[in-house]
């Protein structure tokens, strides 16, 4: 399994669900994609990315990278 399939990129509502007492890192503004939360599936583009095992998120480690 690629390390990519872990880095996942979520909106910051999911994140703030994975990580309630934890301010998120953001891409900077010029790096953001708009693409598909990888816990809910809503396009955004909120520049936030986390690691997870693949299982545990919407996508299933899925992407288009």
């Amino acid at each position: 399994m690629s390390s990519s399939r872990w880095t996942h990129s979520v909106c910051e509502t999911c994140y703030y669900g994975l990580e309630p007492d934890r301010n998120p890192v953001r891409t900077l503004a010029e790096d953001r994609a708009a693409g598909p939360c990888c816990g809910c599936g809503k396009i955004q583009s909120d520049g936030i990315f986390y690691r997870a095992d693949p299982r545990a998120m919407g996508c299933g480690g899925q992407h288009s990278d």
